[in-house]
């Protein structure tokens, strides 16, 4: 962690992880939203710092998480509810609509 101050304002600068790993929430939020739009199931595995959508590799370093094999359907439901643990990061994705809240 970075803490940059200015005067007398202190900036938190975050770690490159951390910006990772909400690059990695949006890239699946990508991948549910584009499954509604084309109405096709996305199918993603995450197997440490590389997620494979669909047979498309995407690599996240200096990211490391725990396995997960799940899927979006056509209509953007999550196949099953769990916790996405990445260097310390949390994220608690819902059982059908597959919002992700952070922990």
């Amino acid at each position: 962690m970075l803490i940059v101050m200015t005067g007398m304002t202190i900036h938190h600068i975050p770690d490159s992880s951390y910006l990772h790993f909400k690059a990695l929430q949006a890239l699946l939020r990508q991948s549910q939203l584009e499954g509604i739009s084309k109405q096709k199931r996305h199918e993603i595995h995450i197997n440490q710092n590389k997620v494979t959508i669909n047979d498309k590799d995407y690599f996240f370093s200096p990211l490391v998480c725990d396995p997960l094999l799940f899927h979006y359907n056509e209509q953007g439901n999550i196949s099953k509810a769990f916790t996405m643990r990445c260097n310390g990061y949390k994220a608690v994705f819902q059982l059908g609509s597959g919002w992700i809240s952070n922990e």
